[in-house]
């Protein structure tokens, strides 16, 4: 050992001698990344996995909450000082209380900077993530909603598949043709699990504005075709009923029901399902139905539920979770949850390209998607009301289809508490 030892000392005199620095090698910047259900569905997963592969300087420790408490455990790290440099704001309410809180990084300097893009990501941009003059987040997903149908349920009552230009009259007719039997052996025409995001496409589809400007009358062609098909058509089941026996979107996949509005992150669930085995369904979709006023104008248009990543404001490394947080917005990124059927918040031939290539993929959902035109979002812009103004929708909306208010009260009550909830901020 003692023979090896005279060269390196050598070596390192000369480095010193003649004024060479040796490398040195910074030890990797860690980020906290908070988002839902890592390791359920895989997408985040291998989108992160790829950002750490790309940029080896950078490790991500993914804190990784449950769906369903994701909301209330990010406001409580935030507020508790939690050290998170980058998450999602996965709904309406808690991106509303970040921006009250000020706990989130104006990205625009950034964007700047780096001179990015923002076309990629169409209206999401100014009309959900801006704030005044900030940027405070960019679009991860951009769901839209589509018409799921079950095939089988079709074929057996030998009725062609739903058309793409439906108005909701003639959704609420096509479900009572297909409701079949009684009973535990009924087929419903139609399934609405009991969460205000299957209610909302009538009204925000119309381009109108967000529950902080719209007319909410728009709601009522929908509504009332809705409520008729639970309580007086019954080839719906009502709310009460579903809500006793915990019913959600998977709902739809037991095969008792032939159509359904929901999400776009519906198909990756679906897909899921059917490669577990755990379901056999064989399923299609469509656009959403609209208003007779849009169809006489050719108008198709849904509504659509933004996810912004954001940037913690107080977040000690921010040029490393910027780095993070555009990769997750990025076209590559877009891709990769694409080849999972989620549909990404960039926008670009290429993302429903790789959709199309997932087993699994029904080829009605690329029209579908192609054809639905703009996605809506609940409220105009990044605002401080957005959270108590869902929360008042939801509450109006459950009174109604729980048969405790009558349409025309609902939609009073909704401006009226709308007026209050701006007057009092």
């Amino acid at each position: 050992m003692l023979k090896n030892t005279r060269p390196l000392i050598v070596l390192a005199l000369g480095i010193f001698v003649f004024g060479l620095a040796a490398p040195v090698i910074a030890a990797p910047v860690t980020l906290k990344f908070a988002c839902w259900d890592y390791d359920l569905y895989g997408y985040d997963k291998a989108i992160i996995e790829t950002f750490m592969k790309n940029h080896p300087d950078i490790k991500v420790e993914v804190i990784s909450l449950p769906n369903a408490d994701f909301d209330n455990k990010v406001n409580i790290m935030m507020s508790g000082g939690e050290e998170l440099d980058v998450l999602y704001a996965k709904s309406v309410n808690l991106f509303g209380s970040l921006i009250v809180k000020n706990q989130l990084m104006d990205l625009k300097p950034f964007i700047a900077k780096d001179k990015l893009d923002l076309a990629p990501y169409g209206a999401s941009i100014t009309a959900y993530t801006t704030v005044g003059d900030k940027v405070v987040g960019l679009p991860y997903r951009y769901d839209r909603y589509l018409m799921y149908y079950n095939k089988d349920v079709f074929d057996a009552a030998k009725l062609p598949y739903p058309a793409a230009d439906l108005t909701w009259d003639d959704f609420r007719a096509l479900a009572k043709k297909l409701t079949q039997g009684s009973g535990k052996d009924k087929v419903y025409g139609a399934f609405f699990a009991p969460f205000n995001y299957c209610f909302l496409s009538p009204g925000l589809q119309e381009g109108k504005g967000g529950y902080n400007d719209m007319n909410f009358s728009l709601f009522k062609e929908g509504w009332g075709n809705f409520y008729e098909m639970m309580y007086t058509d019954k080839s719906a089941q009502d709310w009460p009923s579903l809500k006793s026996v915990s019913a959600d979107q998977t709902y739809f996949m037991r095969g008792n029901s032939a159509m359904m509005v929901d999400g776009t992150w519906f198909m990756n669930i679906l897909a899921t399902e059917i490669a577990s085995g755990r379901t056999k369904i064989r399923w299609g979709a469509t656009t959403v139905p609209v208003s007779k006023e849009m169809k006489a104008a050719g108008k198709h248009a849904s509504n659509g539920s933004v996810t912004p990543v954001v940037m913690n404001a107080r977040t000690k490394n921010p040029d490393a979770a910027w780095q993070l947080l555009k990769y997750i917005a990025s076209e590559e990124a877009g891709k990769i949850a694409a080849s999972y059927l989620v549909t990404p918040g960039y926008n670009s031939a290429g993302v429903v390209d790789a959709m199309v290539k997932v087993k699994g993929f029904d080829l009605s959902a690329k029209d579908a998607i192609t054809k639905s035109g703009p996605a809506y979002p609940p409220v105009s812009g990044a605002n401080r009301n957005a959270g108590a103004l869902a929360s008042m929708v939801n509450k109006q909306l459950e009174l109604l289809f729980t048969q405790n208010q009558d349409l025309d009260t609902t939609i009073a009550e909704m401006t009226r508490l709308r007026k209050d909830i701006l007057d009092n901020n």
